[in-house]
């Protein structure tokens, strides 16, 4: 009798995973590519984190270890959540300025003219290359504030974690 509700149990626990799949295909691919990356940080700060402290005799180098990793899982966790329930919103456009790229600060403003003749400017991080006159579709979390307030400090602030990536449009 156990053995039949355990196989039951672990036949629901596959088709919920192979429905999560299925919704994990339908993502933009800069999502999926960020939900990947920073899973695989998780299990890059996890086992190495309780190899170092079994090797060192410290126990809490390993609780450390696994509250980032947990702290990781949980990140890509709520981003595959975001992206499930499409709470992102993109910009879509051609480059057609880029400012403050080599100067100090973790940022720079890239100015972008939609395709109805609006002109944007979004905060990118300097991490991120892209090109003026080329076409790319941006994804931001989405947010009920604006997210430049003119202080290029203040907006190095108050971007964390809304830029997820961009990518190239032919």
């Amino acid at each position: 009798m156990e053995q039949k509700q355990t196989k039951k149990k672990l036949e629901a626990l596959m088709k919920r995973i192979e429905s999560r799949m299925e919704q994990y295909e339908k993502f933009p691919v800069v999502l999926k590519d960020r939900i990947l990356k920073t899973v695989i940080l998780s299990f890059l700060i996890l086992f190495p984190g309780i190899h170092m402290g079994r090797g060192l005799g410290e126990g809490s180098y390993i609780f450390w270890s696994a509250v980032l990793s947990m702290f990781c899982v949980y990140k890509a966790y709520s981003l595959f959540a975001l992206a499930e329930k499409k709470g992102y919103e993109t910009v879509e456009g051609v480059v057609f300025r880029i400012q403050g790229r080599y100067r100090f600060g973790k940022v720079y403003k890239v100015h972008v003219r939609q395709a109805d003749g609006r002109c944007t400017t979004l905060l990118i991080d300097k991490g991120s290359r892209c090109q003026v006159g080329k076409r790319y579709r941006f994804y931001f979390r989405r947010t009920k504030e604006a997210a430049l307030s003119g202080m290029d400090g203040l907006d190095a602030v108050l971007n964390a974690d809304l830029f997820y990536g961009f990518e190239e449009l032919v």
